[in-house]
């Protein structure tokens, strides 16, 4: 699939609400000659299986033919390509709306939810956020470096909406959502890379300034039960496979669908964003935590082109979770605010991949 245009947006004419799908993928920080270094990492620290890591004659031949010759390189270029033309078109979009605030959908893993408190939904309320992404960005690409060579410390703010975010949490409860909220955050280094992440790709280059739109993090506990065990590179994580399940589709749609109903309804022209790549490898288990999903993942593509995206509410936590695919949760909610609003999707593009970690899909509902 090649990338799209979006589309003129401009006028009086605009709607209140409009909705993006995109990733938050890590390597995103860090330069595409690592992205290949992936592969060994996780099979290091044990959420992969190091011996099907090793044993590259079986792995999978598209897998094999990302490898090539130069241990992947080459094809990790060509998926920043691709990734670079996604974040593009989504941006010019969002800056022709021109939103009062960006709402984004993520998960926080073990980042400032810790094991004293992880809230199933928790919508952030605070007013500015001065974040620290470089410190940890290359962990899992065993690198130092980022991808402007910054230095690690270099702070990434960005501001929040409070009055919204209060206005939202009262509508929420009203409706019967009891969703913890926070005014700040716990972790040294701020937001959890899902939202930070989303910020600086779709700007493009954190050197710029501050994301210049208020953003209300929204986040979704996607990893429930194996959140401890996909979260053993964090110097924060607790060893150990037991946790209770995600909330399950059905109510991350309903919340999604109340959260756009509010947005309909409020003073404020607002963009929802569902943040996550699809299928990941190490959350594959069927396939030893190598490589993702593919086969399901182009289900939800064809399920997105064809408008069985409305009925993703029925999808069991089961299904997902066999599929490595947590984080669908997080695209979920977003579509259950679309549906409310009966907003429809244009895919910018699709790009798989066996070989770095997860399918990242590009999408707006307008």
């Amino acid at each position: 699939m090649r990338p799209c245009s979006p589309p003129a947006l401009g006028g009086d004419k605009m709607a209140q609400v409009i909705g993006m799908g995109l990733t938050h993928w890590p390597a995103l920080l860090v330069s595409p000659h690592f992205w290949p270094n992936q592969i060994g990492v996780t099979a290091r620290v044990g959420l992969a299986d190091a011996a099907q890591v090793a044993r590259r004659d079986g792995w999978p031949p598209p897998m094999r033919e990302e490898w090539g010759e130069d241990g992947g390189v080459e094809a990790a270029y060509r998926h920043a390509a691709r990734l670079r033309a996604g974040f593009q078109a989504l941006y010019q979009l969002l800056t022709r709306f021109a939103p009062d605030v960006v709402v984004i959908f993520g998960d926080d893993q073990t980042e400032n939810f810790l094991i004293d408190g992880i809230p199933p939904f928790c919508v952030f309320a605070g007013d500015r956020y001065v974040n620290r992404p470089f410190v940890q960005a290359g962990r899992l690409y065993d690198t130092k470096e980022n991808a402007w060579e910054l230095s690690p410390d270099t702070p990434y703010e960005v501001i929040g909406f409070p009055e919204a975010a209060i206005q939202l949490l009262s509508a929420l409860a009203g409706e019967g959502f009891d969703v913890a909220y926070a005014l700040e955050c716990r972790s040294p280094y701020g937001l959890s890379h899902a939202f930070v992440n989303t910020a600086i790709a779709l700007q493009g280059d954190p050197r710029l300034g501050p994301f210049p739109y208020p953003v209300i993090p929204i986040h979704i506990n996607c990893h429930g039960k194996h959140l401890f065990r996909t979260s053993r590179i964090s110097p924060n994580a607790t060893k150990g496979d037991w946790a209770p399940s995600a909330p399950t589709p059905a109510r991350c749609f309903a919340l999604g669908k109340a959260v756009g109903r509010f947005f309909a309804e409020s003073p404020w022209r607002a963009v929802i964003i569902g943040s996550s790549s699809w299928s990941h490898a190490f959350l594959t288990d069927k396939h030893g935590g190598v490589y993702p999903d593919v086969e399901t993942d182009r289900q939800r593509l064809a399920q997105l082109e064809d408008g069985r995206w409305r009925q993703w509410d029925a999808l069991a936590l089961a299904e997902l979770e066999d599929s490595g695919e947590h984080e669908f949760l997080n695209w979920i909610a977003m579509a259950g605010a679309m549906a409310a609003l009966e907003l429809n999707p244009t895919i910018v593009d699709f790009v798989e991949s066996h070989l770095f970690a997860s399918n990242k899909c590009f999408a707006y509902f307008s």
